[in-house]
C-alpha cells in the first residue's frame, strides 16, 4: 500500500526475484547504490508506478551447492516469459517447463520443444560465463 505511488487494486503478473528488493528500496528512498557494490536485481519502481516494464527479459538462478530444490541437485535455471529451463550439473540434463500451462513444474517439455530448450540453455550458459559463476568441482577421493 503506497497511495501516492501505487494505484489501489493494481495487479502485476511480472515475475520478480528477491534481489529486486534492495534496488527498489534504494530508489524509493532516493538513494543511489554504490557502484562498487554488486547488485543482480532491478528496481521494481516502474512496475509499482505502472509507468513501464522492467529492462530485463529473463530471470536467472545459480545453485552450485546443495540448496537447489527437487532433490538437492546442483544446477542453474533461467526463466524467460512462461518458459523455465533447469540445467543439472551432475549429469548435464535439462528440464523445460511451460509455467503458463504447468505452474507446478510437473511436465518436462524439453523433448517436445527442443529448440526452446537449446535456446534457453545457450542463454543460461552465456549468463553463467558473463557473471563468472563458480561451478561445482568434482573431488576425487
Amino acid at each position: 500500500r503506497w497511495p501516492a505511488v501505487v494505484k489501489a487494486g493494481q495487479v502485476c503478473h511480472e515475475p520478480v526475484i528477491s534481489m529486486d528488493v534492495l534496488p527498489t528500496i534504494l530508489q524509493a528512498c532516493g538513494l543511489q547504490r554504490r557502484q562498487e557494490d554488486p547488485c543482480d536485481g532491478e528496481s521494481l519502481m516502474p512496475l509499482l508506478r505502472g509507468d513501464g516494464p522492467l529492462s530485463r527479459d529473463a530471470l536467472f538462478w545459480h545453485y552450485p551447492n546443495y540448496a537447489f530444490h527437487r532433490g538437492n541437485r546442483l544446477g542453474a535455471a533461467i526463466r524467460q516469459g512462461p518458459l523455465k529451463l533447469i540445467q543439472r550439473f551432475d549429469d548435464g540434463s535439462v528440464e523445460l517447463y511451460d509455467l503458463d500451462a504447468d505452474i507446478g513444474e510437473q511436465q518436462d517439455v524439453a523433448a517436445a520443444r527442443p529448440e526452446d530448450a537449446r535456446r534457453l540453455q545457450s542463454r543460461l550458459r552465456t549468463w553463467l560465463k558473463d557473471v563468472g559463476a563458480r561451478m561445482p568441482q568434482k573431488i576425487d577421493k
